[in-house]
Order: structure tokens, then sequence, then C-alpha cells
């Protein structure tokens, strides 16, 4: 009879750890298993921002009413990269499919955008356009600018005979030299 008793006590103490176990992981795992679930293959959203340690924002991906696009923001929250439908500052653009590039001052320095066309600029810290690469409808050039974002050095082909031109300008606008690529008189 004490062999009975003490292998029903041992059989009890089995099933309350077992049944114990089982009560234990479902309450740690908030009762809900994963296991067997399938993962979702899409994720919808507007937007979704990721943020530091501290709570700041660094990036943001959304579809805006201004346009879609990734910002990607330094540890003082300043926005220093933008890529998607962006609007390039000092370009006669309203929008763009982009990159831009910014300082620590939020001045535009560097740029790669397609409209009209595609271009590449570049900008010193002031914000004065100083390189500018492009083309378009009516063709292909390259333009140099001063520290006043004055045009000193340009270079372009476009529609026409020979379709291409070369000029350089002094400090006021004034042509200095110029070499037109097909035979007219210089305007």
């Amino acid at each position: 009879m004490k062999a009975k008793r003490d292998w029903l006590i041992v059989a009890g103490m089995l099933t309350a750890a077992f049944l114990g176990g089982a009560f234990a992981q479902w309450a740690f795992s908030g009762g809900v298993t994963y296991a067997a679930e399938a993962r979702p293959q899409f994720i919808s959203a507007q937007g979704f921002v990721l943020v530091d340690a501290d709570g700041n924002q660094r990036a943001v991906l959304g579809a805006l009413p201004e346009g879609v696009g990734l910002v990607l923001k330094d540890e003082e929250g300043r926005t220093r990269l933008v890529l998607g439908n962006v609007t390039i500052r000092h370009v006669p653009l309203q929008a763009a499919w982009g990159l831009v590039v910014r300082d620590e001052t939020g001045t535009d320095r560097c740029a790669l955008g397609l409209a009209d066309g595609a271009g590449m600029a570049a900008w010193d810290p002031q914000g004065t356009m100083r390189i500018a690469i492009g083309e378009g409808p009516t063709g292909v050039g390259i333009g140099l600018m001063d520290a006043e974002g004055n045009d000193r050095l340009g270079i372009g082909l476009g529609p026409g005979v020979s379709g291409g031109d070369f000029v350089a300008k002094d400090q006021f606008g004034n042509n200095i030299w110029r070499a037109l690529g097909r035979d007219e008189p210089m305007p």
C-alpha cells in the first residue's frame, strides 16, 4: 500500500510540474504561441519614424502630401539627406525625384535630380551654386559659377548644325571668350 501511495505522490508531482510549466509558458508569452503562424508578406503604413535611444527622430520614411521620401537626420535633429520626391532649393524645379545632401547648417551642398531632365549641382557653404551639370530637352551643359553665383564658364551641346557652345565670362557677366559650334555670328 505504501508503494502505491508513493507512486501516486510522484505521479502527482510530475503532473503538477508539467501543468505548472505549461501555465508559466502561457503566462509569460501573453497566452499566445507564434511557432506555427505565417509571417505577413506586406506591411502597410503612411510612414515610419526611426528614433534613437533618447526618442529623437533620426529617420523618417513616408508618403506625405508634398511627396514620398526618406529623410535622414543627424544627432542634433537637422535634416542631412533627403531621398525621393524632393524640392531642390535654388533650382527652378518645383519638384524632382532626387537626392539632396545638406550640411550641418541645413544648406544644400549637393543634389542629383530628375525632372524635365537629369542634373547634378553643388553649392558652397554659403548656399551659392558653384557647379551645375545637366541634360534636358534643349541639350546638355556644364556651368561653373563664381562665389557670387555668376556664370563664369559654360559648355553646352544642343540641337543645331553642330550644336556646341563654349563661353567664358568676366565677373560682370560679359563674354570674354566664346566659341560657337556652328558658323553663325555671336549674339
